[in-house]
């Protein structure tokens, strides 16, 4: 089969050069536009080392029925090109007297802190954390928790899975921001909630589920300011700027997976990782949409979250184990702390720096706010997200023998599915029809389709109509469009399932043993709606690893996942 790297490369190339000419053209018209340490049953401050630094310079079968939310939802963008950014502008002399640092930073360090305990896995790893006045939110497991910071008490979900808003089901809350006033949650599958605090009403502000069949746009990260909310985008590479009028402008960022982003003073600043798992900021004048030529000094490596305020552009790093702060307008390194145990987000302004780790917060600076605080609602079993439990997962294999992992996120678990208005579940290996497919490690057969029957194009239809009414994809729905499939109970307690296969390898059913490199089936297309077109299309080896109820990469931002998918297996 070709190579799919050198297709891939050149479709990227294709594309950029596409999107150059169409940004030129309508600018021309006038269009332009981890590991978690584990705490001792007593609150104790977190131990920081501060390291100073010397100054640098992403077809419907049958017609659609009606289509959620039954009432049009305010803020619904329109298409927006993505211009070209301007050229970058020259490198802004350093200050001869550097952006004052935060008051927190300046006045004490981070070597006193305070510590709130919560109960054993109130929260395993928190991904985003935002504070208005006095009241955290902490985003964690696809739930968005509400911290009285004026009170040690046990958290309260407001928001989950399953819940809906202004007709529109969340399927999970994936990232957090805030213009000061109201809160805003990017869903994975792209929408944008906002919640006012006031009231404690939810309210529907963006909706991106139902973009199109072929649509493969993965938002990863969400930065509110002013009247503006940005949206960083990771499969097709861009920034996608929105208010309640629809999409204002887009502009594209540099080839590699997209981190994190922050807004503030009129510039926007991208976090991406590049080779080596490098860090790499680009900053951008809004107003202008302009480049400017500028870096941050040092190395960043592992990235996790990027912080913008007036005083300070914040990156956490080392995979949650390092702190550091430069300089906004020169990119000079201001300072640097190394943490004893991971965090996994923080929250500052100009006076206050909150850390967030494993049931944990940390109150930079304020040593006498130290408590143990039982109760509350907490999550049971193992979860696939959880640093510790994953760190122990031992190696396993790969489903294709001499394969190899996808380096496209709109691959991994946990990216949208636009067409089924859902979350993908698993990896995908896109290699001949017919390529075997092998037992990732020793367990037993727990399922096997070999009844298996090619669907009617009317059954194809009414799989569509249910997720339409539904407005995602019910556990049949998504069942169906898996096709053939074989799963196996493995005997490290996780659940491999494999999906589309084209048929099933003989004496493989429930009940049998296997072994790890044992075939299992072969690589198909069954289940895929793209079949009733082209029998000959989509055919690839759709892959899920399960532990209960979770599938592994679920809560986890895809710069984890591509990390975590790099331990797990081995190319053999």
């Amino acid at each position: 089969m070709p190579d799919r790297r050198s297709t891939i490369a050149a479709t990227r190339w294709f594309y950029w050069i596409c999107l150059i000419v169409m940004g030129l053209l309508m600018v021309q018209c006038g269009r332009a536009y981890p590991l978690t340490l584990s705490l001792p049953s007593t609150p104790i401050p977190l131990v920081l080392a501060q390291v100073s630094l010397p100054p640098t310079s992403t077809s419907t079968p049958t017609p659609s029925p009606t289509l959620l939310p039954s009432r049009e939802p305010t803020g619904i963008p329109s298409p927006t090109p993505i211009a070209p950014l301007s050229p970058p502008e020259p490198q802004p002399t350093p200050m001869a007297t550097p952006t004052p640092l935060p008051a927190w930073a300046r006045e004490i360090g981070l070597n006193q802190s305070g510590a709130w305990r919560y109960a054993a896995n109130s929260f395993i790893h928190p991904r985003a954390l935002v504070v208005i006045d006095q009241t955290a939110y902490l985003l964690d497991s696809g739930r968005v928790l509400h911290l009285d910071l004026r009170h040690p008490t046990p958290p309260q979900m407001i928001l989950t899975t399953g819940q809906t808003i202004d007709g529109v089901p969340v399927l999970e809350p994936f990232d957090l921001s805030s213009d000061g006033q109201t809160l805003y949650v990017l869903d994975r599958a792209g929408d944008v909630y906002q919640y006012q605090p006031q009231s404690g009403l939810w309210q529907l502000d963006r909706y991106d589920r139902p973009v199109g069949d072929l649509s493969s746009q993965y938002y990863v990260a969400l930065t509110a300011a002013d009247e503006t909310r940005f949206l960083l985008e990771t499969s097709y590479k861009f920034v996608q700027a929105y208010n309640r009028r629809g999409n204002v402008y887009a502009w594209p960022i540099a080839p590699s997976p997209a981190v994190d982003m922050g807004v503030a003073d009129g510039y926007a600043y991208v976090l991406t990782q590049g080779a080596g798992q490098v860090g790499q900021v680009a900053k951008v004048e809004l107003e202008r949409r302009r480049l400017v030529n500028w870096t941050v000094e040092g190395e960043v490596t592992r990235p996790r979250q990027l912080h913008a305020t007036l005083s300070a552009l914040y990156l956490l790093d080392q995979a949650g184990r390092r702190l550091q702060l430069f300089d906004p307008a020169t990119g000079i390194s201001q300072t640097s702390y190394t943490f004893t145990q991971s965090i996994s987000t923080f929250w500052a302004d100009s006076t206050r720096l909150i850390l967030a780790g494993r049931d944990t917060l940390y109150f930079v600076n304020q040593p006498e706010k130290n408590a143990l605080i039982p109760g509350g609602d907490s999550l049971a079993g193992d979860t696939p997200h959880d640093p510790q439990w994953l760190a122990n997962l031992q190696t396993i294999a790969l489903p294709i023998a001499n394969g190899r992992l996808t380096a496209r996120e709109f691959q991994w678990p946990g990216a949208p599915r636009h067409y089924r208005l859902g979350i993908h579940e698993g990896l995908d290996f896109y290699w001949a029809m017919g390529t075997p497919v092998q037992a990732v490690a020793n367990g037993t057969v727990l399922r096997a389709d070999l009844d298996y029957a090619s669907p009617s194009e009317r059954q194809f239809g009414q799989m569509r109509d249910q997720l339409l009414v539904a407005g995602y994809t019910p556990a049949n729905v998504l069942d169906f469009y898996r096709g053939r499939q074989v799963w196996l109970q493995l005997d490290n307690g996780w659940v491999a399932r494999y999906a589309h296969l084209s048929s099933i390898a003989p004496g493989i059913e429930p009940g049998t043993p296997v072994t790890a490199g044992q075939i299992l089936g072969q690589v198909g297309n069954s289940g895929s709606p793209s079949t009733q077109q082209d029998p000959n299309t989509d055919v690839h080896l759709h892959f899920e690893l399960w532990l209960g109820d979770y599938y592994l990469g679920q809560f986890l931002h895809p710069i984890e996942i591509q990390e975590w998918l790099g331990i797990i297996f081995t190319e053999r």
